[in-house]
């Protein structure tokens, strides 16, 4: 009987996923949060859609506090890029027409040997 393990004591494997970041309430309280000299830590704000970066110079004074705002980035869908080129071209013959307008005020001719008309 020596040696043999009866009970049901065993550590459970898993591990409980954690929040490595530091949360903070607003940015009062990022401002007030203690750093280490010549290092600065990222806290996240609690209640609104922000991070703060705050540094310490080597002596320990805080420097100042760095806000950031974050925001979801849609993509952009094959359509709206194929309108925003469309827009593009239409600003860009535009623009040639208007230069060809102004030339033809100044009296500026333009002689080349290729055809700037299919510029796109």
């Amino acid at each position: 009987m020596y040696g043999m393990n009866y009970g049901y004591n065993y550590q459970n494997n898993y591990q409980i996923p954690t929040d490595e970041r530091i949360w903070v309430q607003n940015q009062q309280a990022a401002e007030a949060y203690l750093v280490v000299p010549n290092s600065f830590v990222r806290l996240w704000d609690s209640q609104k859609p922000v991070f703060y970066e705050k540094r310490a110079d080597a002596t320990g004074r805080p420097l100042p506090l760095d806000v950031y705002s974050y925001q979801k980035i849609e993509p952009v869908s094959a359509s709206s890029s194929i309108t925003q080129g469309n827009e593009l071209e239409k600003q860009i013959k535009a623009l040639n027409e208007r230069i060809l307008a102004l030339e033809k005020e100044l009296g500026y001719e333009y002689k080349s040997d290729t055809d700037d008309s299919g510029v796109q």
